[in-house]
């Protein structure tokens, strides 16, 4: 069923296409795509299925009471990274995140690693276990 569009919804499209401009420009898009394909990836073998969720474009998987995903960047981060974001308060060194209470592991992190898909599953697989 069809309903009525709210007031904004022409400018809250516009904007969109704006973010949508600047993310998947040509010279990136390789790069995203290879980008979500290893988040798809990672998240299936950590026990998800992921979703694409359309306000800040990253690809997730919700398990017990946090967040697993991959983020393409954002105000904070210049680069992609991967992250854990709980729905409660956490401390200690492994809640290292910029800009929201988490844990997050970088791209450059991930290239760095002999093996970037163990490195993920690490990264996503200790921090599960510390908020259990």
């Amino acid at each position: 069923m069809l309903r009525p569009l709210p007031a904004g919804f022409a400018s809250a499209v516009a904007a969109l296409h704006r973010v949508a401009e600047e993310v998947v420009a040509p010279a990136r898009e390789p790069r995203l795509a290879d980008w979500y394909a290893f988040g798809d990836e990672v998240l299936r073998a950590l026990g998800g299925q992921p979703i694409l969720w359309p306000e800040h474009f990253d690809i997730a998987i919700v398990i017990g009471e946090a967040n697993y995903g991959f983020s393409p960047g954002d105000e904070q981060h210049a680069e992609p990274y991967a992250y854990v974001g709980p729905f409660g308060p956490v401390e200690g060194e492994l809640w290292n995140a910029t800009g929201f209470p988490g844990a997050e592991l970088t791209y450059a992190e991930l290239l760095a690693a002999p093996t970037p898909r163990a490195a993920a599953l690490e990264f996503f697989t200790t921090r599960k276990e510390a908020l259990a």
